[in-house]
């Protein structure tokens, strides 16, 4: 008999699209073989207030007195926890998705009680962060944009101010989710919502997978010139795949390269806090992949970081002369080309680890559709 399931705490801000990662990551489990049920508080809180004859509408929901929205928010909390309970003791993985911070006429406040944490003890924390323009775009929206003009779409702010407002916002929602994790002793990740569901069904439910961080240059990933290298770099990471739970922080980056051809510093700064202190933390190694030979800033800080705490870095780089600062920042030889490092990288991973993943695997394959 299996033992009892997992409660997760799943936080976001406003226009992450999180609930698509969640229902991705459903589907996937659910044809695993796991069960798997979602409570989003936002929308028990609107039913209830609406059930209780409350005037409280969700869209309009921050304008509310925070003593009445923690209140009705534990309501709706109790109303369904005995049921999630219940689940997760037959097994069952109980997704609670709520904010950890609002942002609202330009302050920042709780978006959940610290008793409320404690309520749904969760074993394992997530917060979901899509890329900033992506989730501007969503929060403008003519059903969410009212909530959030004075905030994030003055008529005199200039053009880049949303962007610069939801980046502090997804620092804070972070900080905050990073830090009830902290007090209660649990494990915190950071997940692009674009990510595969595969990354979050691994960290519940095969802990044992290996999770490599897997970097590129920036310059790969746009323009016509550089299709062949973004194809030797899509094929690498579905090899990876196979092996390993796959960090690809590609999920993330700006879509616009207007922010990064000028020094926009609410995004340059952002850029190397999510990778090296949200992303890389929970990754055992780093696979550096230079499909050409070009210098990255990026990418030595990042070998640099899994040098110094004592994880692997893997390093493919083209053939010919390299710097000494290039060679510092790995134990192993660099790879000139994807054959030789995916022979030494699975005598690494260890003949144990490939049979546990040959066995795991196979459950993969016969899956439910």
């Amino acid at each position: 008999m299996n033992g009892p399931g997992k409660n997760i705490l799943v936080t976001a801000i406003s226009g992450s699209s999180e609930g698509d990662s969640i229902r991705r990551f459903q589907e996937l489990a659910n044809s695993l073989g796991k069960k798997t049920h979602h409570y989003a508080l936002g929308a028990r809180i609107e039913n209830l207030a609406i059930r209780k004859s409350v005037n409280m509408s969700r869209i309009k929901i921050l304008n509310s007195p925070p003593d009445k929205i923690k209140i009705i928010r534990r309501a709706a909390i109790e109303e369904v926890r005995a049921e999630a309970e219940a689940f997760r003791k037959q097994g069952h993985t109980v997704i609670w998705n709520a904010h950890a911070s609002f942002y609202h006429r330009h302050a920042f406040d709780e978006g959940i009680d610290p008793d409320d944490i404690r309520r749904l003890s969760p074993d394992v924390f997530v917060n979901y962060i899509d890329d900033v323009e992506s989730t501007t775009q969503m929060m403008s929206r003519p059903d969410r944009i009212r909530q959030w003009r004075h905030d994030f779409f003055p008529t005199d702010r200039p053009l880049w101010y949303p962007i610069e407002k939801t980046l502090d916002w997804q620092s804070v929602e972070v900080m905050m989710t990073r830090w009830a994790a902290g007090f209660m002793n649990k494990p915190f990740y950071v997940l692009p919502t674009k990510a595969n569901p595969v990354v979050l069904y691994r960290f519940l439910y095969e802990p044992w997978r290996v999770t490599c961080y897997f970097g590129m240059p920036l310059t790969f990933l746009h323009g016509k010139k550089n299709a062949s290298a973004r194809r030797r770099i899509d094929a690498l990471k579905e090899w990876l795949e196979y092996y390993v739970t796959v960090i690809d922080p590609r999920y993330v980056e700006p879509i616009s390269q207007e922010h990064l051809r000028k020094i926009f510093y609410p995004m340059y700064d952002q850029i190397p806090r999510r990778d090296l202190w949200w992303l890389i933390p929970p990754c055992n190694v780093m696979v550096a992949f230079y499909p050409k030979r070009v210098a990255s800033e990026g990418m030595s800080h990042e070998r640099r970081e899994f040098h110094e705490t004592s994880r692997e870095v893997f390093t493919i780089y083209p053939s010919g002369p390299v710097s000494p600062f290039f060679t510092f920042w790995t134990d192993e030889e660099i790879f000139h080309d994807e054959k030789n490092f995916k022979h030494e990288f699975l005598k690494w991973l260890g003949s144990a680890y490939l049979r546990d993943v040959k066995r795991a695997n196979m459950h993969y394959k016969n899956r439910k559709t």
